[in-house]
């Protein structure tokens, strides 16, 4: 898509209200054209076949042809066409989300809850047309699956002594895709532990960590609190909570979770994290900021390079939003920058192996 061209849009769900609802929210986005409507997954597929869209919104739930089958199909036939899946803030939709992840919906957004503080008119404003406007200037397919995603699993690798104990991850927008295509290719003897603040909200990081475990030698696991940090071990940090890193007086160190205010309108915030990191580990800490919107991860990003840290960034080219790395990278706070094959060998030769 162009810069002068608007991005486009399908709106497949069986609501009537939603559909009129992100109809008319959409349309007065200078910058987005709602070209369709359809109210099941059937109805949409022709349409998305013969208009192309930038970007299809999805419903997870619909009679005849469900969300997860319409996205099959669509990734086969029209698979230029971006798809955000708009789904409940339940634990089976968190379930299915994911598994559309994992067939290639670029991301999600939950539909508003009755209880909300805001509107929901501010809801969708702020949660989904940012990322339709976010993914959908993005015109370029850059995550190289030949090269990246389908990366082979190492049996292990040869023992290297690596200078850093840990590596910590902030990720937003295109993390899941990022994360399966980097994990895997981590080796079952890493000599270290890995800390991620994937932005996502509560049972979604829960099946997020069980989908990114059946795909990498070492164990993924959603952080919890008291839980003892271990080397072969990531941590994912739970939606709608904050994790950290503590270390008791016996030096041993351990998850902490933490119910406290949104940073960068975040929970899980990557600045949380991050501090926590540069206070226990200090100059033996590697850490990494990945595509993602917004800010989060900059401001944990100068705390740890006063630490001592060692920090890296993911590049222009191979994030789907350029957005989190940006700000590191333009003000030098980073010592290296690569796409998802490089960020996993410079964890492999940072973190070491056993």
């Amino acid at each position: 898509m162009s810069e002068i061209n608007k991005i486009t849009v399908i709106i497949v769900d069986d609501s009537d209200i939603y559909r009129i609802l992100l109809f008319k929210l959409l349309s007065q986005e200078k910058d987005i054209e709602v070209i369709s409507l359809a109210r099941s997954g059937q109805l949409a597929l022709p349409r998305v076949r013969h208009y192309k869209p930038d970007i299809v919104i999805l419903d997870m739930e619909m009679p005849d042809l469900d969300g997860l089958k319409t996205l099959e199909i669509i990734r086969k036939e029209s698979p230029d066409s971006r798809v955000i899946m708009f789904c409940s803030k339940t634990p089976e939709s968190a379930k299915q989300t994911i598994k559309a992840l994992e067939l290639g919906a670029k991301d999600f957004v939950t539909k508003p809850e009755a209880n909300s503080n805001i509107s929901v008119e501010d809801y969708i404003l702020q949660k989904l047309i940012t990322k339709i406007k976010a993914i959908g200037r993005h015109k370029v397919e850059k995550l190289d699956e030949s090269k990246e995603a389908n990366i082979e699993k190492p049996v292990s690798r040869v023992s290297q002594k690596g200078k850093y104990d840990v590596c910590a991850i902030g990720i937003s927008t295109g993390g899941p895709d990022a994360l399966r295509a980097l994990l895997p290719s981590l080796p079952q003897n890493l000599d270290g532990s890995i800390f991620i603040v994937q932005h996502m909200p509560p049972y979604f990081t829960k099946q997020l960590a069980e989908s990114l475990n059946s795909i990498s030698q070492l164990r993924v696991v959603e952080g919890a609190d008291k839980m003892k940090v271990e080397k072969g071990f990531i941590y994912i940090a739970p939606g709608g909570k904050h994790m950290i890193v503590k270390r008791d007086a016996n030096l041993e160190c351990s998850i902490g979770i933490i119910d406290i205010e949104p940073e960068e309108s975040c929970k899980p915030s990557a600045n949380i994290l991050f501090r926590s990191i540069a206070t226990v580990y200090g100059q033996s800490a590697v850490a990494i900021i990945m595509t993602g919107m917004g800010q989060d991860g900059y401001k944990g990003f100068i705390e740890l390079k006063k630490s001592g840290a060692y920090l890296l960034a993911q590049n222009e080219d191979s994030c789907l939003v350029f957005g989190m790395p940006m700000l590191p990278i333009k003000e030098k706070l980073v010592s290296e920058i690569h796409n998802i094959r490089g960020l996993s060998d410079s964890i492999v030769r940072l973190v070491g192996t056993i």
